[in-house]
């Protein structure tokens, strides 16, 4: 829904997706973006930095998909 332009329905599931499983990175990820792409930059910034709690905690093993999400997220933080 996001790809067609339909931010607010696919805001709606990236929130049931998380609450479906909150430790879900590329869901924070993507969440972020829907938030930013309606004008909430400030509570997309609080996702973004979920994913990096959630991608730098011990036991949580690295994949490339959390590798990427996690980068993707530094640099729209701008912290990399």
């Amino acid at each position: 829904m996001y790809m067609k332009g339909q931010t607010h329905e696919a805001l709606w599931d990236f929130f049931q997706s998380i609450g479906s499983d909150s430790r879900n990175p590329l869901a924070h990820y993507l969440c972020g973006l829907a938030l930013k792409a309606l004008g909430l930059g400030a509570e997309a910034e609080v996702e973004w930095e979920t994913v990096l709690m959630l991608t730098s905690v011990d036991g949580v093993p690295p994949s490339l998909e959390t590798d990427w999400v996690r980068s993707m997220a530094q640099r729209l933080l701008g912290t990399v």
